[in-house]
């Protein structure tokens, strides 16, 4: 028996012996197969029947950027393709892109998609395409992925006699994605609700309310990084300190004849310049932040405070709210309300401002209505309107008090 058993370990070692000896004698070369137990990835980035093909380039075009929503990356890649089936790969794309919604177009040569799909770990876009030829092929590659955003800021300094602002504008782009960005122009887009239209080099979809800034050559967007790009610099802008107290957020409906008579607000402090052409600060201008500070005599820089402001067309007011005012308090109270047609009804209103301070000051009341809506009367100079809002001023001595009496139609 153990004879036996001595004489199968030989058989088996020598066995061992020549398979090494085979091994060890076959060439290796470019050729030569290799196996492995480790299961393929899902995603092939090279295969023996799916070449990627010589002269493989990529470069990224185009990057539309929305306040909120997908950003759109459009890439052009060139590629040397061969008969059959090709990877066309896409270098530098977000984890975050939408793989459902990516296209890829070619007025070059005919082709078939197979399929794509993005290897997160690489930040390779990958599409399996079939051509009948070999090929020169210019692809261009179109993905959204979110992550990239924009939005607008102000800096306003008023100076020292506060008769005048100088603005700063920027364009403050975020890039929360996994990847640099380097497009070669970078598109801004302004919805319905932040609007940019009428502004020399802006362009888009009027009826929608769609358009965008182009930016030539910027510099990277930087992967989890922030980057500002002026707009406009410096402008020097009529200003000045106001009080303002704005109803708007209350206005009335049809359903307010049993709601309260009278209501109260803040009296605001705030900054009000103009965008007039002249001023040369470029216009209309996207909403965005505005900080608001204040120069003094001897150079001091002092902060006096921040707001949201709209988006401003051409030739406008902006009004910033800086902070409650610790002298003024306004009481409005409705006095009348009564239907005069189908879908027509008029309001008359006292506004009560009452001003504890030592020194007199000019209220702008604010004044917002639904649907179609007129002031009909008002104790106070003609109302000037701005960006459909209603400025009823008055002055309110110190120490004193002065009532804004006016009467306003709606319809519905």
């Amino acid at each position: 028996m153990l004879r036996t058993r001595k004489l199968h370990m030989g058989m088996c070692v020598g066995a061992l012996i020549c398979i090494v000896a085979v091994l060890w004698a076959v060439p290796s070369s470019a050729n030569t197969a290799r196996t492995t137990e480790t299961p393929p990835s899902p995603l092939e980035l090279w295969g023996p029947d799916q070449p990627q093909g010589e002269g493989s380039s990529s470069t990224l075009d185009f990057l539309v950027v929305q306040e909120s929503g997908p950003a759109v990356a459009t890439c052009r890649v060139e590629i040397d393709l061969e008969a059959g089936m090709n990877k066309v790969v896409v270098q530098g794309v977000p984890s975050t892109v939408d793989c459902g919604a990516v296209e890829l177009l070619s007025g070059t040569v005919p082709f078939k998609v197979a399929s794509a799909a993005m290897d997160r770990g690489s930040g390779q876009l990958v599409f399996d395409v079939e051509v009948e030829a070999p090929a020169h092929a210019v692809f261009t590659a179109v993905y959204p992925f979110s992550g990239v955003t924009w939005g607008a800021s102000y800096n306003a300094t008023l100076e020292v006699e506060k008769e005048t602002a100088q603005i700063w504008a920027w364009y403050s782009i975020r890039n929360e994605t996994d990847c640099d960005l380097a497009p070669s122009k970078l598109l801004l887009i302004a919805g319905p609700d932040n609007t940019l239209k009428a502004q020399p080099g802006f362009k888009g979809d009027t009826a929608l309310g769609i358009t965008f800034a182009t930016i030539d050559s910027p510099e990277p967007l930087r992967a989890g990084a922030e980057r500002n790009i002026r707009f406009a610099g410096g402008a020097q802008v009529p200003a000045r300190l106001i009080y303002m107290v704005d109803w708007s957020q209350s206005a009335a409906t049809v359903s307010d004849s049993l709601a309260p008579a009278s209501d109260e607000s803040p009296v605001m402090v705030g900054l009000e310049f103009s965008t007039s052409g002249e001023s040369g600060l470029s216009s209309p201008l996207p909403g965005g932040r505005i900080s608001v500070f204040s120069r003094s005599r001897d150079g001091a820089t002092f902060f006096l405070g921040e707001d949201i402001v709209s988006p401003c067309l051409s030739d406008a007011t902006v009004m910033a709210r800086l902070g409650p005012s610790t002298s003024l308090t306004a009481v409005r109270s409705r006095t009348d309300h009564r239907k005069v047609g189908t879908s027509s009804w008029e309001d008359a209103y006292q506004v009560r401002i009452v001003n504890d301070g030592t020194v007199e000051a000019a209220v702008v009341n604010i004044e917002e209505f639904p649907g179609q809506w007129s002031i009909l009367q008002s104790n106070t100079p003609a109302s000037a309107l701005v960006s459909g809002r209603a400025h009823l001023v008055v002055s309110v001595p110190a120490g004193g008090q002065a009532n804004i009496l006016f009467r306003v139609r709606y319809t519905l």
